[in-house]
């Protein structure tokens, strides 16, 4: 499995993917991310790449709604697995808890 990330930018609204526009980013393990230009880079949640992909080839990412879900893609840690409910690979990606926060569970 490939280990990927992507970084939802709280103030603009939008994902940053790693390696976007040559910008690389380290992610330290209490969760910091760093920009290597530019130093560190606040503002950020941190999506983990989930090694599975919906109906239509798209990477399930943490914090992704899947159309048959009743929540967000998320870490058990309990049972160290995603939660992604029932064949992932047949189901669409359909939003996120970050573009839409009414989706989010908290």
């Amino acid at each position: 499995m490939k280990i990927n990330f992507r970084l939802w930018n709280i103030e603009e609204k939008k994902y940053l993917y790693i390696g976007d526009s040559g910008v690389r980013y380290v992610l330290t393990p209490d969760g910091t991310v760093f920009d290597v230009k530019w130093g560190e880079f606040p503002n950020c949640v941190v999506c983990m790449f989930t090694g599975k992909y919906d109906r239509n080839n798209m990477p399930i990412y943490a914090g992704d709604i899947l159309d048959d879900m009743l929540g967000a893609v998320d870490w058990d840690e309990e049972n160290a697995c995603w939660n992604l409910g029932m064949n992932a690979e047949k189901q669409t990606i359909i939003g996120n808890i970050y573009k839409y926060p009414v989706f989010d569970e908290d």
